[in-house]
């Protein structure tokens, strides 16, 4: 059965601060686990409720992870319901070690987020870039914690698919991109039309919180401007300028996000 020690760490780690002192996050269920794994994410710890260990899914996780080495404990009914993060446990976890990601790893069009606070919304956009070919995003230092267990369920495992790093400086690490040769496009509520969006490879698109935008000191970076028309523009309230056909107070910015990504 799970270990004190394991099942006493797993209860840690669901914290932030936990997950930030010990670079290790959890994934659950059947698809995220798979995922990491053929990604060959660094995958120290596979739980799995012992009634689910005959299952066709489960038992073929069982074996790639004894063929890698991956250590597996065993809980029970009464220990899985301590260790779920959602209403019902899905029957398997695993503990996976932070990627270290750097800007030197970005490659081809960069998704910026600027102080997007949903969990869910940021699942929704790794999930959103993985299907449309972009591998990195640069996350500013107040956006959600990447690793939240809520944000990590939403990306369906994308999250192993994409370099993604936690910026401690947004506005240096912009800076440096774009003496590198990046062209600054933001998402703005008086821009020009998403038509004319700038669709060459050395691309960084930025997109601002529903509640503030884009944060002054990145505005005043930005190349180029753009706005969704028929409706406000990417993380911003209802605008006095641009153009909306509804009622809606904001447009979700990883719809928005979505939005362009079909456009680029």
């Amino acid at each position: 059965m799970l270990s004190q020690k394991s099942l006493k760490h797993l209860n840690k780690i669901e914290q932030k601060k936990f997950r930030q002192a010990q670079g290790e996050f959890i994934v659950e269920g059947v698809k995220g686990v798979k995922e990491a794994m053929l990604a060959q994410a660094n995958v120290v710890l596979l739980v799995i409720e012992k009634t689910k260990d005959s299952e066709p899914d489960f038992l073929d996780l069982i074996n790639l992870a004894t063929k890698n080495d991956i250590l597996i404990e065993y809980c029970n009914e009464k220990e899985a319901k301590k260790l779920k993060t959602t209403e019902t446990f899905p029957g398997i976890l695993a503990v996976i070690k932070q990627p270290k990601v750097i800007l030197n790893d970005f490659d081809g069009t960069i998704i910026c987020l600027d102080g997007v606070k949903d969990p869910g919304n940021l699942g929704t956009i790794i999930r959103t870039a993985d299907w449309f070919g972009v591998k990195s995003i640069l996350l500013s230092e107040d956006c959600v914690d990447l690793y939240n267990p809520k944000a990590v369920r939403s990306t369906m495992g994308s999250i192993f698919h994409l370099n993604i790093l936690e910026s401690t400086n947004v506005v240096q690490d912009l800076t440096k991109l774009q003496k590198n040769g990046y062209v600054l496009n933001g998402m703005v509520m008086n821009g020009d039309k998403l038509d004319k969006v700038n669709k060459k490879n050395m691309n960084i698109y930025v997109f601002g919180s529903e509640s503030h935008g884009i944060r002054p000191e990145v505005e005043k970076m930005l190349d180029n401007k753009y706005t969704i028309l028929g409706c406000p523009s990417a993380g911003y309230p209802r605008p006095e300028l641009g153009s909306k056909a509804g009622q809606a107070e904001s447009l979700n910015v990883a719809v928005a996000c979505g939005i362009l990504l079909s456009k680029i």
